[in-house]
């Protein structure tokens, strides 16, 4: 299910300093690891309601900061959370 080697996962740097600034700014992020398809990522944030929409607009704007800096195309995808799998993409 994850990614694993150099050949199937792209972008490990990108996201490991998106993952570190968001520590870093205090969103509660806990996990972030290589998904299906070869540069696509998983970040999770831990909380819940109204504060979990505030975290989740600080993460999308420091990917988005930081896709400029790496001249990445950023797209994004919301999981429902319970599965993940191609089925729970809209």
């Amino acid at each position: 299910f994850c990614g694993n080697g150099s050949t199937k996962v792209f972008g490990r740097e990108f996201v490991t300093e998106v993952f570190d600034l968001a520590i870093k700014m205090g969103l509660n992020v806990k996990e972030f690891y290589p998904s299906i398809g070869p540069s696509q990522w998983m970040i999770k944030i831990e909380n819940k309601g109204i504060k979990a929409c505030d975290e989740l607009i600080l993460l999308r704007f420091i990917l988005t900061r930081y896709s400029e800096k790496y001249n990445y195309i950023k797209a994004e995808q919301i999981l429902s959370g319970k599965q993940n799998t191609l089925e729970d993409i809209d």
